[in-house]
């Protein structure tokens, strides 16, 4: 899936409503009506923020980014100046480098990216989501609606054909660090393991080998540690609900089955105590 740079987050919502239904859930929370009709995912993205709501999701999901690359020297040969329409004049030929890149290389340090000067993004290309593959998405501020982050957190986890096993995992942080980054540590220990909440009780402890929050007046290092662990295990206990689901039936299931029994068992005791049709008096 392509997304260009400038789209709005509005315009953005209907297709990850289609195709992404966890990552539009968030989009209630991200900015206010007036923000998310004029703020673009390129945007978000360049701004390079630690604290942005969308690239640790981004992170979670593979996401690859387009990025152009021109001449510092490059200049509008749109413009009124009849020497800058002159293709001989070596300033007015355009030159560029296009580069395609794993978003986890794009942010470098705190407020630095791949973007140099004449530099843009074009392009943002996220998969599709796998059978498969589950996303969930925490976000941990003070105020429920168009606050800023404290913390961050999607989980992107790829189960085995008989869901038993995870079979790839992307944990995307925002808000823990001086850039937007993907919690390798922790990835790796939940690789290969079976869907239980002992194999997630045991990839947070490893959080503290992926990073080292900072304390702000959002909240401290000691509170984004603990909250992002037991953000983790609550990935773990909704993805162990959702297999559970699938494979019993639903409560509402089980009760309009134990209902439908129960009625079929009271018509048979009533048929059987009933007078036969000659001895009823009418």
């Amino acid at each position: 899936m392509t997304f260009g740079a400038g789209m709005t987050y509005q315009q953005m919502l209907p297709i990850l409503e289609q195709y992404y239904p966890e990552f539009a859930k968030l989009f209630a929370r991200t900015a206010s009506p007036q923000i998310r009709n004029m703020g673009t995912l390129g945007g978000n993205i360049d701004n390079a923020s630690p604290i942005g709501d969308l690239p640790p999701i981004l992170l979670a999901l593979e996401t690859r980014i387009h990025l152009r690359h021109c001449s510092p020297n490059d200049r509008d040969v749109n413009g009124e100046d009849d020497s800058a329409k002159d293709e001989s004049n070596e300033h007015n030929k355009t030159s560029y480098v296009d580069e395609l890149i794993p978003l986890a290389e794009f942010f470098i340090d705190y407020k630095k990216t791949k973007l140099r000067a004449g530099s843009y993004i074009v392009a943002i290309h996220m998969p599709l989501m796998q059978d498969n593959q589950h996303l969930f998405i925490h976000k941990i501020s003070k105020r429920y609606e168009d606050d800023i982050s404290a913390c961050l957190f999607a989980a992107s986890l790829v189960l085995s054909a008989d869901g038993a096993t995870i079979k790839q995992a992307k944990i995307g942080l925002g808000g823990m660090a001086a850039t937007p980054l993907l919690a390798k540590h922790c990835q790796q220990a939940l690789i290969g393991m079976p869907v239980d909440m002992a194999s997630f009780e045991k990839a947070a402890k490893a959080l503290a080998k992926d990073v080292s929050p900072l304390t702000d007046v959002r909240a401290s290092r000691e509170y984004r540690m603990h909250v992002a662990q037991r953000l983790l295990i609550k990935c773990g206990k909704q993805l162990t609900a959702a297999r559970l689901a699938k494979r019993e039936p639903s409560g509402a299931i089980i009760l309009a089955f134990l209902t439908a029994t129960v009625f079929a068992a009271y018509v048979r005791l009533k048929t059987k105590s009933a007078p036969p049709p000659s001895m009823i008096v009418r």
